[in-house]
């Protein structure tokens, strides 16, 4: 599979773009079906990726140097190059690569962008503007989850800011600005913190194959490996002139130091800021930096604001795919760039986890908005990736990525849930409901099935994620001592808290004698329409599969995730 195949996957939604602009405003419903039809392909593509994928990788540049990656699809292009002069070459590629980290999240992204143009029914203005921006939304989240070079990651990454801040700043409810800029604020100061990295990285690293090349030390004709490993050792003793120097944003050689230059401020351990190592503080700002995105405690407080305000299908997307660009970054660039730091900081993951875990939770618990308690119930769930993360073991990465996946689909249909209700009466505060099983019953029949997901029980997908995040986080205390076992208990207890809240609101909402406040709203209650069985019933199809069956997802991941733990282990003992 070749670059064409994937950049079809990323772009294809530009197409559409020309088509929309060219109708005229009151064909919403037109809109409405091409931009469902383009995702629908873009299932397609994404099955036909999966079907060629395989998990141990195929022959390419990167696997025959780094054979911990297990690239299943790579490929590049030159994109931009600047001559410097005595100070060398500036390489800017257009790197794109899929492996078991993104694959399953490249699947994720088309299938919620299909449901959540479905649910779009509700949007009845300034149609025109809306689509165009879903479609420049889908194609910034492919682009981040299949992007191999650092400053292309950076520029979907950035320019996904602006049509979520427009669709939730023109389509939101009353507080609407204030939850936009709220959320642009603190994903901009995310971003400058990887920025600042990225400057740091391009002082310090080189391309070692086209520094290899100017310098004639590689013949692209020959293996690659052992050329690669000649030329890093002629860098290291600083046998290398600097005109020759290519320097690279590939993530590839970002991760091996032996492409870093010489005494530059990431080529090791000895470089000092404020009497820390400039690679641990690159690793905290990297993580703080997608950890702003995921999010997790203290740098939550934009998430509810924003599900609150942004109508429905716009509150799917940001649940189920752009807090998943934080978790998959995390992995991606932090993890991977800078190894040791997973290690030297893994204690403080595990707990910032268990905080996100048990406060989200208490919070989730109090809360009287509907929509507000799900968009805490996603901070609290995002914490037990954290935690799988912090563990450094093949169970514990397992459970975070599963995590990322499968919230992907169980708040999708929690946000559904929330705007099902809200559509007909404009209110979602849990006490003015009552009994509505009686009025609803299909529809609380998906409450049912999306609330027991949400919090774990056996059968769900929710439940095999947990369940190797935990199994992770009480190996890691007798594989490598990051995690007490004693801090994984205390994270149980959010186990006990996600029941109560959701049973709790099932109780008060659901069950009892049928009653809304407002009488004359009551007739307004009824229950699922067709669209609605369209959205619904993939996404509760798909949590019970992957609950019963996660052996599909598990083959794709397990050979990255093994890979990457090996490397930042072995990166770790060697720092």
């Amino acid at each position: 599979m070749d670059i064409g195949f994937i950049s079809l996957i990323i772009f294809l939604p530009l197409a559409g773009i020309p088509i929309i602009l060219l109708l005229p405003d009151r064909s919403g419903y037109i809109m409405r079906r091409l931009v469902t039809g383009i995702f629908g392909i873009e299932i397609l593509l994404s099955l036909i990726a999966f079907y060629a994928f395989n998990p141990v990788g195929d022959i390419n540049t990167p696997n025959l140097i780094y054979d911990w990656m297990n690239l299943s699809f790579y490929d590049e292009l030159p994109w931009i190059s600047m001559d410097l002069g005595v100070l060398g070459e500036l390489n800017i590629s257009y790197s794109l690569g899929i492996d078991g980290l993104s694959i399953w999240l490249i699947i994720l992204t088309s299938f919620i962008m299909l449901i959540a143009t479905l649910a779009s029914h509700t949007i009845k203005i300034k149609l025109k503007g809306f689509y165009v921006l879903i479609l420049l939304l889908g194609t910034t989240i492919f682009g981040c989850f299949a992007a191999m070079d650092l400053f292309l990651f950076f520029l979907f990454f950035e320019f996904m800011l602006l049509p979520m801040y427009f669709l939730i700043g023109l389509w939101g409810g009353p507080r609407k600005e204030y939850a936009a800029i709220k959320f642009f604020l603190y994903t901009l100061a995310g971003s400058m913190m990887i920025l600042v990295v990225m400057i740091g990285l391009y002082v310090s690293a080189i391309d070692p194959i086209a520094t290899g090349e100017k310098a004639g030390l590689i013949d692209i004709q020959q293996p690659l490996a052992d050329q690669v490993e000649v030329v890093q050792s002629e860098l290291a003793q600083g046998n290398i002139e600097e005109q020759y120097w290519v320097r690279t944003f590939k993530w590839a050689y970002l991760t091996d130091t032996g492409n870093y230059i010489p005494n530059s401020i990431f080529s090791s351990n000895n470089f000092k800021i404020w009497g820390e190592s400039a690679r641990n503080l690159a690793f905290l700002a990297l993580f703080i930096g997608f950890l702003i995105k995921l999010p997790g405690v203290p740098f939550h407080t934009w998430l509810p604001d924003a599900h609150v305000e942004a109508p429905t299908p716009i509150s799917v997307i940001l649940a189920a795919l752009l807090l998943k660009v934080g978790g998959y970054g995390i992995l991606r660039m932090a993890y991977s760039i800078f190894p040791e730091g997973a290690t030297q900081y893994g204690y403080v993951i595990g707990v910032l986890g268990v905080i996100s875990i048990i406060y989200a939770a208490l919070v989730a618990l109090a809360s009287k908005d509907l929509k507000k308690m799900i968009a805490y119930s996603s901070v609290s769930h995002m914490g037990f990736f954290l935690l799988g993360i912090a563990s450094l073991t093949n169970e514990g990465f397992m459970g975070a990525n599963f995590q990322l996946f499968s919230h992907g689909l169980i708040s999708a249909m929690l946000f559904l849930i929330a705007g099902v209700v809200y559509s007909r009466t404009h209110d979602r505060t849990i006490n003015h409901y009552g009994g509505l099983a009686k009025k609803m019953p299909k529809y609380t029949f998906f409450v049912v099935i999306a609330f027991f997901a949400s919090l774990g029980l056996p059968g769900f997908s929710g439940f095999i994620a947990e369940i190797f995040v935990f199994l992770g986080g009480f190996s890691s205390s007798t594989e490598n001592g990051i995690l007490p076992r004693s801090l994984v208990i205390i994270a149980a207890i959010g186990l006990i808290l996600t029941a109560g809240y959701y049973l709790w609101t099932l109780q008060r909402m659901f069950f009892g004698k049928f009653y809304y406040r407002e009488q004359e709203k009551e007739r307004a209650l009824v229950d699922l329409e067709p669209v609605d069985y369209l959205m619904f019933t993939p996404l509760a199809i798909a949590i019970l599969f992957f609950g019963l069956f996660p052996q599909i997802f598990i083959d794709g991941v397990a050979p990255t995730v093994e890979g990457l733990i090996n490397h930042i282990m072995s990166s770790s003992i060697s720092k």
